[in-house]
């Protein structure tokens, strides 16, 4: 199999001030993917950032299938950080001076 076709566009939703970017994937699926502000707690630091957010669909419990911190202070050392977005808390993590894609697991 080659590799694979994959776009990504970013367009702002007319209803609101969140970004989306639909993700083609070689096998014809199309994945949400939105922009959300966030806040990082570690470190002894407490700074905004933007989170990528892949959006579940509506018969999911949960709202996201995974999250990454996709725009952050880039002093911000490896390590644990505590994210909240939209009310609810995950964690994350630096490493090697790159945000993890973590699965989303609403820990409150």
């Amino acid at each position: 199999m080659g590799a694979a076709n994959v776009g990504l566009v970013l367009h702002a939703s007319p209803l609101s001030d969140v970004q989306f970017a639909e993700v083609c994937i070689c096998r014809g699926l199309i994945v949400d993917i939105i922009i959300l502000q966030g806040m990082l707690y570690g470190k002894n630091r407490e700074v905004p950032c933007e989170v990528l957010a892949w959006r579940r669909g509506a018969d999911s419990k949960l709202p996201y299938s995974q999250l990454r911190v996709a725009d952050a202070p880039n002093d911000l050392p490896d390590g644990d950080y505590t994210l909240r977005i939209d009310g609810m808390t995950v964690s994350t993590k630096r490493k090697d001076g790159s945000w993890m894609v973590v699965p989303f697991e609403q820990s409150s």
